[in-house]
């Protein structure tokens, strides 16, 4: 029993005198300031209604495969928050981009400003799969056609973004598509543009499982 107390005494004066050391490991896991903001955009999503989508395409520059909890805020002309959405993207690749979405209802037309704050964690009960999910893209006049195969062993959740651009404007935003892939499986996934005119179209896809 004494020497645990010393050892607690020890230890009580190693935190106090250098906190930052003895917490750095539960720091590290905070990736926030890796995450990059590629690009933003919004739009009306109904002609005759305020509601607005508000994309953030973002990439992970870390050596770790993250995950991603993220809130994003309309601002009316004073600077004031409006409105809060959040989004989270459960496994994000080192090196890969994918799209958080905020749809803003926007009741009171006044939203001018948008803007968000990403935080990003090393995976804790996941691991991130999207290296073994093989996929391609044939573009049609209002959609794209994807087509996806688990090229690995394990059984992964699969989520499917297509940011549909016109020029350098933002066409449309569809929702994300989300399923399970068995190991050695293909599917394909149709996703709409809604009728809205594009020229590019570009497919972001993550894919994990639990560990536990």
């Amino acid at each position: 029993m004494k020497r645990f107390l010393c050892f607690m005494t020890a230890f009580a004066l190693v935190v106090l005198m250098f906190p930052q050391t003895a917490f750095a490991a539960k720091k590290s896991t905070d990736l926030s300031s890796q995450i990059q903001v590629i690009a933003e955009y919004n739009y009306r999503i109904f002609e005759y209604y305020n509601d607005t989508n508000y994309i953030v395409l973002i990439q992970n520059n870390s050596q770790s495969a993250v995950r991603i909890e993220a809130s994003g805020y309309g601002l009316d002309a004073t600077g004031t928050i409006v409105e809060v959405k959040d989004d989270i993207i459960r496994s994000l690749a080192p090196g890969k981009q994918a799209i958080l979405d905020f749809w803003m209802e926007n009741d009171e037309n006044n939203e001018v400003v948008f803007t968000s704050q990403i935080k990003a964690t090393k995976l804790a009960y996941e691991k991130d799969y999207s290296d073994s999910i093989a996929y391609s893209m044939n573009p049609t006049s209002n959609s794209a056609i994807v087509t996806l195969t688990n090229t690995g062993a394990k059984t992964a959740d699969v989520t499917v973004q297509a940011l549909f651009l016109n020029g350098s404007d933002i066409a449309y935003y569809n929702y994300d598509i989300e399923f399970d892939m068995d190991a050695g499986a293909t599917a394909v996934k149709q996703i709409e543009s809604r009728d809205r005119k594009f020229d590019n179209c570009f497919i972001f896809v993550q894919s994990s499982y639990f560990t536990f």
